[in-house]
């Protein structure tokens, strides 16, 4: 920080006090590796007990834009999804029904739009944000308990190697402090800055100063 250019005898005290203001960016990932990851997970999931009248069901889960994550698709009713996203059920009947819905921890019921005369074909979306379970109804016969199991944005996490919080320099010496961090988010990081407080003179006679101050490094890869 060359700019800090302070007389003070016989002792400069400088106080930097580090703070990072952050935005959840998002890493760029490709397609395949969540289909990928879909794909394990299906395989590896407990087979589901389905009521007889369903004949399929197609799930479309899309993450927060912020999350990089793309849209994907799963023909398993256990969802297990970013907070936030917006999951869209298609649900396919081999017979007409006049009625189904989604019912949300024993209270929160959600209704099915027909997409068709013959009554076989359902639809609706909800956006998630807490973990717990659900059932589908239809023309009120319940289905099992399914799964939701939400995964929360975790917050970024900053380490200050260098300088300590209170850094002292001794007059005749460099005024310049170099400043060693790391900051790590789930999603990556997409702006990130420095705030320094300068205190200059002793007792009631300091004076403090704020500054911001921007990395010397670009946050477009997040």
């Amino acid at each position: 920080l060359n700019w800090l250019f302070f007389v003070l005898s016989p002792l400069l005290l400088l106080i930097i006090a580090l703070g990072v203001n952050w935005a959840a960016g998002k890493y760029v990932l490709q397609s395949h590796t969540d289909k990928a990851t879909a794909a394990s997970i299906s395989k590896t999931a407990i087979p589901e007990t389905v009521l007889p009248q369903i004949a399929a069901v197609d799930i479309m889960i899309s993450p927060p834009a912020y999350t990089g994550k793309a849209k994907r698709e799963q023909d398993k009713f256990t969802l297990n999804v970013e907070d936030g996203s917006t999951v869209t059920w298609k649900i396919s009947t081999n017979i007409a029904v006049n009625r189904v819905s989604l019912l949300f921890n024993d209270k929160a019921s959600v209704a099915l739009k027909s997409l068709n005369t013959d009554k076989t074909e359902w639809q609706t979306q909800k956006a998630i944000t807490q973990t717990g379970f659900y059932q589908v109804s239809v023309d009120g016969k319940l289905s099992d308990l399914y799964q939701v199991q939400v995964i929360k944005d975790q917050p970024p996490v900053i380490h200050i190697k260098t300088p300590r919080q209170y850094t002292y320099i001794d007059a005749g010496e460099a005024q310049k402090v170099n400043i060693d961090a790391t900051a790590n988010d789930d999603y990556g990081i997409s702006n990130a800055l420095i705030f320094a407080t300068v205190a200059k003179g002793s007792g009631e006679a300091v004076k403090f100063k704020e500054y911001k101050l921007d990395f010397s490094a670009s946050f477009s890869g997040h």
